[in-house]
């Protein structure tokens, strides 16, 4: 019992380890995308947006294929053992399903982003500040569901 209670307690110490992390990635990005957004907007072309938009999402998509072919877990050491955690957690065939599922939903985001890098004209674009909206919605949604989680445990 008092066991459980000390694998619980490193669990809940590296959840909340992996949450700061994804917090100072997240930061930096939101500050990149900021930067981004001026410059856009003084050059007056969504483009830049679109294509840094479009290269992450790619990024994203070919190491999660890297990560499910070769079995590796590129991160940190507290990402790896997440990853192993979850793995023994849900099982080997889920967690390999829930890493196809995150690959094909990056790969689709991917290619409709880089169909609007071509298709769409993005020197007309009005760029407003309410484009920082979502990415803050998504910020403080993956913060509550991610301290329920721990909380959970």
């Amino acid at each position: 019992m008092a066991g459980k209670d000390v694998d619980q307690q490193i669990v809940k110490r590296l959840k909340k380890r992996r949450l700061l992390q994804n917090n100072i990635q997240f930061l930096i990005g939101f500050i990149i995308y900021g930067l981004l957004f001026l410059y856009a907007r003084q050059v007056g072309s969504a483009f830049v947006l679109v294509f840094v938009f479009s290269l992450f999402s790619w990024s994203i998509a070919v190491h999660s294929l890297y990560m499910f072919k070769t079995g590796k877990i590129i991160g940190t050491k507290t990402a790896r053992l997440m990853v192993e955690l979850d793995k023994e957690r849900v099982g080997e065939e889920e967690w390999k399903q829930q890493r196809v599922d995150g690959m094909l939903g990056m790969g689709i985001i991917g290619i409709v982003s880089t169909l609007c890098l071509f298709l769409k004209d993005l020197q007309n674009v009005e760029l407003e500040f309410l484009f920082f909206i979502p990415i803050l919605a998504a910020w403080v949604v993956h913060n509550i569901l991610e301290g329920y989680k721990i909380k959970k445990l």
